[in-house]
Order: structure tokens, then sequence, then C-alpha cells
């Protein structure tokens, strides 16, 4: 575990402290002085630290709450430490890594489609009526037609 602020993975500007903690909830990072985009994480050691302040928060509280049964303006200064602290040091646990190209889809004759209908070579299925396109509507004029059942009949 190395504590050190971040650095840009294509030209090795290192990130202020400030901008790093205000990188931590974003997920992308571009470099002032290069303007290259690098994808923002989080190393993994930062969860355990966290879990870690909030049990030493909960034990100080408990502790001033059971034992001195005063609640004062110092105890609970106390209890912030812990919080505290994670906060100084969590921009020291973000890490900038390079975007990755997106993979390019398989060429078309490589590709399987699994969900294609095949049709006979006329272009209409086989159990509609002749005389209808594959999508239903009359081949001929408007003659055809039938009424839609969902609208209202006029009188």
């Amino acid at each position: 575990m190395r504590l050190m602020l971040p650095k840009c993975p294509h030209c090795g500007k290192q990130v202020n402290w400030f901008r790093a903690w205000a990188l931590k909830t974003r997920g992308e990072y571009r470099c002032g002085k290069c303007g290259e985009c690098s994808n923002v994480s989080l190393d993994k050691a930062l969860y355990p630290l966290a879990a870690v302040a909030a049990i030493a928060g909960a034990v100080f509280f408990v502790l001033f709450v059971t034992l001195v049964q005063e609640f004062s303006f110092t105890s609970l200064v106390l209890i912030a430490v812990p919080f505290l602290l994670f906060f100084l040091i969590s921009p020291f646990f973000v890490r900038l890594r390079p975007i990755q190209p997106a993979k390019m889809p398989p060429a078309p004759g490589q590709m399987h489609d699994t969900q294609r209908v095949d049709l006979p070579r006329g272009g209409q299925r086989q159990s509609q009526a002749p005389g209808r396109t594959a999508r239903g509507a009359p081949s001929g004029g408007e003659s055809g037609r039938r009424p839609n059942p969902r609208t209202a009949r006029r009188l």
C-alpha cells in the first residue's frame, strides 16, 4: 500500500490533494497538462479503512456514553477524529488508469445471429392470407381494408 496522490497515467502530472478528493465520486479525469482522459478508481484498501473509522467512532461514542456518562463538546470532537483522519487520508487512495479502447464487434461474416427468423423467399410467411404483405397491409388499394376494432363506430 503506497500513500501517494494520483498521477496522470499519460504524462505523469501529479493531481493535487483537493482535486484528488473531488475525483473520488467521479468516473473520469481529464488532465490539465496533456488533455487526455483517465478512469478514476479507488484502491481496495480504502474500504476496510472506512470500516475501521466507522467502528472507532462508534466505540468512542459507546465509551463516552457508558463510562463517562457526560457528553460534552470534547467527547464529540474525539468521536469525530477517526472520520476526520479518514477524510484527510482518502485522496491518497484514488487511482487513475488509462481508458481502455472499446472492443470492436466481430466482422459480419463471423457474427452468429441467434434471434434471426428466416422467411421464405417471397417475403411472406406461409400462414398469411394471399394478397397481404409481411406487415399486414393490403397489397392493393384501400378497398380491402378492415375497420379497426379499437376505434368507435360512427352512426
